[in-house]
């Protein structure tokens, strides 16, 4: 019987701000894992309407406005795409909250670590790549044991 092909595990940049993404690409480079990128909250969702299959780890945003695809984009926050993460997404994957909303990202912490999510919160004016690579060993725990099962 052949062997099922495994996916590479990819990390999912849910974030608007182009040098956000610049910065997280560079620190993913030469790591085994593939950045997708979505920048806004309806992309964002659209995405993961459909699932995380080779979803290995989150970084996400609240504030996903600056480049909106549609009308309703403008509107899509990060707390939006929370709700849909918790219907569609295997509770093994660890989440980064980079996002510097003050009030918001605690509250999306909140309901991700209450959904049973293994939830960082790391602000993006202090997060640089030692701590990143921290959360990142995580999510390499993570996709081994998800791997392996």
């Amino acid at each position: 019987m052949p062997n099922k092909p495994t996916l590479q595990p990819r990390v999912l940049l849910i974030e608007d701000n182009a040098d956000r993404i610049a910065l997280f690409r560079q620190w993913l480079s030469g790591t085994p894992y593939i950045p997708v990128e979505v920048t806004s909250g309806g992309q964002a969702m659209g995405m993961l309407k459909y699932g995380a299959e080779g979803v290995a780890g989150i970084c996400l945003d609240h504030d996903l406005n600056s480049q909106p695809r549609t009308l309703s984009d403008e509107w899509v926050s990060g707390s939006d795409v929370v709700n849909l993460i918790c219907r569609k997404v295997p509770k093994t994957v660890p989440i980064l909250v980079h996002s510097m909303n003050t009030v918001k990202a605690p509250d999306m912490v909140k309901r991700l670590s209450g959904a049973g999510f293994s939830v960082m919160r790391i602000r993006m004016v202090i997060l640089n790549q030692a701590n990143f690579s921290d959360w990142l060993a995580d999510v390499s725990i993570s996709w081994e044991d998800r791997s392996e099962n």
